[in-house]
């Protein structure tokens, strides 16, 4: 296949992994009643269209060129995560990036394990992160 459809592809997967993240987060705030506020859906499609295309392009070259550093990944998510702190700087708090990250990597890890068929994995990442979002929720709505 060629290189530019790999990378397209790991572009959409990352601009539709973080949209649903930001939908996800989006609900789940307005359960646990947080505050969490997002810019206008442009402004957010704008700012997700950017931050995955450096997440794709830092998979894409580890993937292709440098399979051995995957864990240089950290370093394009961690940018990420202040990517988005720095566009909510005014709204958000110092966690709230991290976060985002944590609700895109579950649902992608969700997603790619359905996509190679391993439901059962895919299964428990959901029923550890849904317990994990519970306790916090709790211990949120307990404050």
């Amino acid at each position: 296949m060629h290189a530019t459809l790999v990378l397209l592809g790991f572009w959409a997967f990352a601009f539709v992994t973080l949209c649903l993240a930001l939908v996800a987060l989006n609900i789940y705030s307005n359960v646990i009643d947080y505050g969490f506020t997002l810019n206008s859906v442009g402004k957010e499609a704008a700012l997700a269209a950017v931050c995955a295309l450096i997440e794709a392009a830092s998979v894409w070259v580890v993937v292709t060129y440098l399979p051995a550093a995957t864990r240089a990944l950290f370093v394009p998510f961690m940018l990420i995560a202040l990517i988005y702190t720095l566009a909510h700087l005014e709204d958000w708090n110092r966690f709230d990036g991290v976060i985002v990250l944590a609700f895109q990597l579950t649902i992608g890890g969700i997603l790619a394990c359905l996509f190679s068929g391993n439901v059962g994995a895919a299964l428990i990442i959901a029923a550890v992160f849904a317990g994990m979002l519970a306790i916090i929720g709790s211990i949120a709505k307990g404050l």
